[in-house]
């Protein structure tokens, strides 16, 4: 490549001192000005390449191939623990719905890393948690409504957990009617249900009173009106 650009200038230098002529014809000298400065451009563009590819060729193969790090990552298994509970958990089965069960009260939870081939066990601070009692609804309903003297009716009391809240209540429910307290009745899958069959002829109410339980406040219902 240098020796060939030497040699363009070289030529281009004697055609420039020297008429040019072509069958006995001179050239016009402006065209061979015109092809020398395209044929000097030529040279130099080409000299331009030759001295990066020299750049590239001495460029260490650290700098080409550098990559950048890779950070590495825990995996393995976590317990999270409180007075009561113990979870395993990993990535792939986190402990965190299982966490919905802690009971009402101060709840002091703790995470253990149990470490794999390149990480050591560890274990968190304690984080105190407190779980207050949750709300419910109460809905009653009569199985005939309106009914007539001596007839049986079913009234039923369901109890409903209010949202946050997903477990089902449990305890007991004691229906009041025409202010007249009945014998308390467990719920059974959040409902509580009385039949009686002495309503006397009119309107009567009838209202039901949760008791509660360790999760849940105690309430009251609305009076719901029977005939």
């Amino acid at each position: 490549m240098i020796r060939f650009i030497f040699f363009v200038r070289f030529y281009l230098f004697k055609r420039l001192l020297i008429p040019v002529k072509s069958n006995n014809f001179e050239l016009n000298k402006d065209i061979v000005i015109a092809g020398a400065v395209s044929a000097v451009a030529l040279a130099i563009f080409a000299g331009a390449i030759m001295s990066a590819n020299i750049h590239n060729s001495q460029t260490t193969p650290s700098e080409n191939s550098m990559t950048p790090p890779v950070l590495a990552t825990e995996s393995g298994t976590q317990t999270v623990s409180n007075a009561s509970n113990s979870y395993a958990a990993s990535s792939a089965n986190p402990a965190i719905p299982h966490l919905s069960a802690f009971s009402t009260g101060t709840q002091n939870t703790t995470v253990q890393y149990l470490g794999n081939s390149n990480f050591v066990s560890s274990s968190s601070n304690i984080l105190t948690q407190v779980v207050s009692q949750a709300r419910i609804t109460i809905t009653i309903t009569s199985d005939a409504n309106p009914s007539v003297f001596s007839q049986k009716v079913t009234f039923t009391a369901t109890i409903s957990p209010v949202s946050p809240a997903t477990v089902t209540p449990t305890g007991t429910v004691t229906f009041i009617i025409d202010d007249s307290h009945q014998a308390p009745v467990v719920l059974e899958a959040g409902q509580a249900t009385i039949t009686i069959s002495t309503l006397s002829h009119g309107m009567h109410t009838v209202t039901a009173q949760y008791s509660g339980d360790g999760n849940f406040k105690p309430s009251s219902s609305n009076t719901y009106p029977s005939q």
